[in-house]
């Protein structure tokens, strides 16, 4: 049996706003079933944490130490030495001695029994990985920044981590992150590097919003992980989380830089959903250079080839990006959704045919 869980897409600030306004604020159902919101309750005052957002290519390794059970995986599949991903699946190979010891580890320091699954979710980059970030110029690393557990049977276990929360929890702190550590075998943890913290009047989001932004300039100006291996250049972001004590209420959103923005934003960070007039502005707003060369992420991690008849899969996964990032944004601006697909599908396929085959 295979298991995959997919690591769950991080969010925007707006939306983590919302999710958490909603929750402070909800008073019951009506009689038809559907939520109801005293506006005048107060949101809390909360503190997330920030750790450096890392241009690299999503990786996990699951383990389930009674089923003798240890697999590498991409975002999008699981990996095998015969179908791998910029060589993540060779290196947990290499790995595997002391990835299972680090298992162990975090089994043993948080009781989990031995016919859990755990899994470390980390990004794999540094070399040739990804372009025009500092990480380039140092050898390939594992730095792992969150850790998931979870026991279910073969078939409750679906694509992603969020579905399996009923029976499973989050185990990411700094104490089971820092048993994520074999330095001499290129395996970090983020918190290891720079890590940031700020405090949300989740009343008066919009006032963070200028801080958010300085924080996110200057990590892109001199990414903090590549400097602290010596080397200067350019970085992507930051993630912010906040992990309850259930441990399993997750909030995390993303603030890149400018040059990493899959969305031409009026700020890195906003409460607020953007106003378009029309489908052809949003769709220059929604699709840009970022997003599309994502999209070629997506076929190589896939194993779709750089050619002509990948060109239909690359258009869907561009618009179901779009889709998933920027539903709200579709919504409140009362958008057609057949116009929206087929206004990114003509972008999406020109770009790709001008930039993306390589065969």
């Amino acid at each position: 049996m295979a298991y995959f869980v997919k690591f769950p897409s991080i969010e925007q600030f707006r939306n983590v706003v919302s999710t958490i306004q909603k929750k402070a604020r909800f008073n019951g159902l009506d009689e038809d079933g559907k939520p109801i919101f005293e506006l005048s309750k107060q949101a809390p005052t909360l503190t997330f944490k920030g750790t450096v957002k890392l241009h690299g290519t999503n990786a996990a390794i699951i383990y389930n130490k009674s089923l003798d059970y240890y697999r590498a995986q991409s975002r999008e599949r699981l990996l095998s030495l015969e179908s791998d991903n910029a060589g993540f699946c060779m290196f947990t190979e290499q790995k595997r001695e002391q990835f299972i010891q680090i298992f162990e580890e975090l089994r043993i320091a948080n009781n989990i029994p031995d016919n859990h699954f755990i899994v470390i979710y980390g990004e794999w980059c540094g070399a040739n990985i990804q372009s025009k970030v500092a990480l380039t110029q140092l050898p390939k690393m594992f730095v792992a920044f969150d850790i998931f557990t979870f026991h279910a049977d073969a078939n409750k276990v679906s694509e992603s981590a969020v579905n399996l929360l009923e029976d499973g929890k989050w185990l990411t702190s700094d104490k089971n992150l820092k048993l994520i550590k074999e330095k001499e075998h290129q395996i970090f943890p983020i918190t290891d590097f720079q890590t940031f913290e700020i405090i949300i009047n989740f009343n008066e989001p919009e006032l963070v919003v200028p801080e958010l932004q300085e924080l996110t300039e200057k990590v892109e100006q001199e990414c903090p992980v590549a400097k602290a291996f010596g080397v200067s250049g350019v970085g992507e972001g930051i993630v912010w989380s906040l992990l309850n004590e259930n441990h399993k209420d997750y909030y995390r959103f993303k603030v890149k830089g400018e040059k990493h923005q899959s969305s031409k934003v009026k700020k890195l960070a906003s409460v607020d959903v953007e106003s378009l007039a029309n489908v052809a502005k949003f769709v220059d707003y929604a699709v840009t250079e970022s997003r599309l060369y994502q999209g070629l992420e997506h076929l190589r991690m896939s194993n779709f080839p750089l050619n002509q008849k990948s060109t239909g899969e690359f258009i869907k996964w561009v618009q179901q990006d779009v889709l998933k990032e920027e539903r709200d944004t579709i919504v409140q601006n009362g958008f057609n959704m057949k116009a929206v697909n087929t206004a990114i599908a003509v972008k999406a396929k020109t770009w790709y045919f001008q930039n993306g085959i390589a065969e």
